[in-house]
């Protein structure tokens, strides 16, 4: 399925109901509440989703004016606006097989357009160049239940891997059960996944992250990561095969990682349920916390 995201003027029951339906949905009223046309676009191609809104003015920006919106735009059109029917007539309309990428589509009751959109920046090569997502493992050596603040979804490190990331990549933040004061001290627990929002260089205005020890600033997307109420064992999926279960998962883990589609398959598996239910509560970060510090990755603290 596709990835989208939902416009401020997009009722919340549309972006559920495309949500329980199994789509990547965000939703500018979550992410960027108030943000302008501009702003908004500009958040559909740096993340790489498909446009869903009503206003037609992204048209107007697109065809006449110009800009770029080769992320794809969805302008529903429904004959009506009570929210229950607008989700429903929109979750139909995302469940079609149609190659939003790259096209201008209106949707109405009955019918539907598709237009191509005028082509986007190119590389030099002159080819369109697709990206897959990109899906890194991170040991949090200690993290402690609720120190994840909304305002904590920050990751400093030197590793060259993420200096590669790209907006709309993924964090899997896996800890120790001694970190968590469980009882299986040494097992892996996964903690959190987190959609990266921006990469760049430490601006160095931390004392605590200065910038000649950790190279990359990775800040992750409030609307779109979840730190789990429950910690989800996955030492079954992450310790090398045949290794002591008497030592620590970290001791495996050490340095992140990409992951490979099985590795991702496996915890998404494990990690569904939960993922599923605080989507829809709309609970994905703790509200309380007495410490918000992290550890920067590499750090012997």
């Amino acid at each position: 399925m596709g990835k989208f995201l939902a416009n401020e003027n997009v009722p919340v029951e549309v972006v559920e109901a495309a949500r329980q339906a199994g789509h990547d949905m965000a939703w500018i009223a979550e992410s960027s509440p108030g943000a302008d046309d501009d702003a908004v676009l500009a958040t559909s191609l740096a993340d790489r989703r498909v446009l869903v809104t009503f206003d037609k003015d992204f048209g107007e920006m697109a065809f006449r004016q110009g800009k770029d919106a080769s992320c794809g735009v969805i302008l529903l059109r429904p004959k009506l606006r009570e929210p229950e029917y607008v989700a429903h007539f929109a979750s139909a309309i995302l469940a079609q097989q149609v190659d939003w990428d790259g096209h201008f589509s209106v949707a109405q009751e009955g019918k539907m357009r598709v237009v191509p959109l005028p082509a986007g920046p190119k590389p030099k090569s002159g080819k369109p160049r697709k990206r897959r997502m990109t899906d890194v493992l991170v040991f949090w050596r200690d993290f402690r239940k609720n120190t994840a603040q909304r305002d904590a979804l920050r990751w400093h490190s030197n590793a060259r891997v993420f200096g590669e990331l790209l907006p709309g990549d993924r964090l899997w933040l896996v800890t120790s059960g001694q970190a968590l004061k469980h009882e299986a001290e040494q097992a892996g627990f996964l903690v959190a996944v987190w959609h990266v929002a921006q990469v760049q260089p430490n601006p160095d205005d931390d004392p605590a992250y200065p910038a000649e020890d950790y190279q990359y600033r990775v800040t992750a997307s409030e609307g779109d990561s979840i730190t789990f109420d429950q910690p989800v064992p996955v030492d079954h999926i992450l310790r090398p095969s045949g290794r002591d279960k008497a030592s620590s998962i970290g001791r495996f883990l050490q340095g992140p990682r990409k992951l490979t589609d099985e590795k991702v398959r496996l915890l998404r598996a494990a990690a569904g349920p939960q993922m599923a239910q605080q989507w829809l509560t709309g609970k994905r970060q703790p509200t309380e916390s007495a410490d918000t510090r992290q550890t920067p990755l590499g750090s012997t603290k």
